[in-house]
């Protein structure tokens, strides 16, 4: 008896001591694999029963990466990884097909739009800017880079208090600029438009407010005037509209800022 008791308890020091030794990462890595799926599904379902349009597709070797309109994005492995939840990524024209590795096809639109939809821009520090209008818009932001687009062509632009933003550029369909008031950063602005766009009237303005637009007012005579261009920062237009702009209302006071440039 005494001998049985002492072989059970040899074995069992075995068996805790092989559960001790048990590596369970291939195990962790089936489940968080499995858990990534499934929020992939989740997620790309819910965009579709949310009626969301697509407005970008980045692929790299390892992976998908889909942006939606409401500036959200879904990840997922690429198509050739046995694990990823999707067999196929198909765009047709405006549309977007998507299938499911268990044959469910999801159809999204694809938000197609020109460069009179879009704003671009920079930033200091990689900051997003806030943006005040009351349209509908994305802010797609990646390292410096940003891009607002619009549901409509962009015909008035307006900025104030930007302080982060560094360059500007505006479709070609701008018709009116307003004020560029604090953006003590501004180094660039970039306007596509053929026809200068209007801007705000001249304001008389007491002595003791000039001395906020001092960053604006130099020997050439810029400051004081909308739409308040900083000190130092260069203004391309289209080369055939050179003369045009340093002729025009507001404009004028910076005309040795303007340059001609030849957007493509």
């Amino acid at each position: 008896m005494k001998r049985l008791l002492t072989i059970f308890a040899l074995l069992s020091v075995v068996v805790i001591s092989s559960c001790d030794k048990y590596d369970d990462t291939e195990l962790r890595q089936k489940i968080n694999g499995l858990e990534e799926r499934i929020s992939a599904i989740e997620a790309l379902l819910k965009a579709s029963a949310n009626n969301l349009t697509i407005v970008g597709i980045t692929e790299t070797e390892e992976s998908i990466t889909i942006t939606f309109s409401n500036n959200s994005t879904i990840t997922i492995d690429q198509i050739k990884n046995e694990s990823s939840p999707i067999t196929g990524v198909d765009v047709d024209g405006d549309l977007v097909y998507i299938t499911l590795d268990d044959g469910t096809v999801l159809t999204f639109k694809k938000y197609v739009v020109d460069e009179t939809y879009k704003i671009y821009y920079t930033t200091i520090n990689d900051k997003k800017i806030n943006w005040g209008a009351t349209n509908t818009y994305t802010n797609v932001y990646e390292n410096g880079q940003g891009v607002l687009t619009f549901d409509h062509p962009v015909t008035t632009v307006g900025y104030q208090g930007e302080d982060i933003l560094e360059s500007i550029v505006m479709p070609a369909t701008t018709e009116t600029v307003g004020s560029f008031y604090n953006m003590t950063n501004l180094r660039e602005i970039y306007c596509k438009a053929l026809t200068p766009p209007a801007t705000p009237p001249a304001v008389e303005m007491p002595d003791g407010m000039k001395t906020n637009y001092r960053y604006f007012l130099d020997k050439y005579d810029s400051g004081y005037y909308p739409p308040y261009v900083p000190i130092g920062c260069t203004i391309y237009v289209p080369m055939e509209s050179v003369a045009a702009y340093r002729k025009a209302a507001g404009w004028s006071h910076y005309s040795y800022y303007i340059q001609g440039y030849n957007f493509e």
